[in-house]
């Protein structure tokens, strides 16, 4: 090379690392083996994808396929009844009574009796173990259709789990000795003896 020795070359190289930075990385090592190396890892990936089984969760329709799906799920209801509604959150109930579901939101709440078209993730309260969509957009229409309530009695009140898995939230998990179905979500109204549950109370 020039006529200069390899041996000095070497040395040259050594004595100063970064003279060859441009196309090696530290340590010497060749930055052109890292798109080989990416690569393999996208072909690893689209393998297990197609090759497992494994299918993404699909977009739910209705309050009672969103449930049924892990969080971060992805959410796109629409007519959905709603319930009840405050400045942050409101509640949409199913047509039947038969699921009911939070939904948080920023903005305006809704003048009732009204419908909504709502889109977003499920996310669970860490809080209580409610579910609730955190919602992305969701838009309303004024209904003549009103949601009446659940009579239940104040024992079945929250109810016990229903399709929940610890694992995933997917479902809802009922309250601490939670009997009969699962009422979380659902507008209900409650009748009963008032007991006072201690002389303080």
């Amino acid at each position: 090379m020039n006529g200069v020795p390899k041996c000095a070359i070497l040395e040259s190289e050594m004595a100063n690392p970064t003279a060859c930075d441009a196309s090696r990385g530290r340590f010497g090592h060749s930055r052109r083996r890292i798109a080989p190396t990416v690569l393999l890892v996208a072909i690893a990936i689209v393998a297990f994808v197609f090759g497992s089984g494994w299918i993404p969760p699909a977009c739910a329709s209705t309050i009672a396929e969103a449930k049924m799906q892990p969080d971060w799920s992805p959410v796109d209801i629409g007519g959905a009844l709603v319930s009840v509604a405050w400045e942050s959150s409101l509640y949409v109930e199913s047509d039947d009574r038969s699921c009911g579901m939070r939904r948080d939101f920023a903005g305006l709440s809704p003048t009732l009796p009204a419908r909504a078209n709502i889109t977003g993730t499920m996310r669970t309260d860490v809080n209580t173990g409610e579910r609730y969509i955190a919602a992305e957009t969701m838009t309303t229409a004024a209904t003549s259709d009103t949601v009446l309530p659940l009579g239940i009695i104040p024992e079945n009140l929250g109810g016990s789990d229903w399709m929940y898995a610890f694992g995933t939230g997917a479902g809802q998990m009922g309250v601490a000795g939670g009997l009969g179905l699962n009422y979380v979500g659902l507008l209900v109204k409650k009748w009963g003896w008032l007991i006072p549950f201690s002389e303080s109370c």
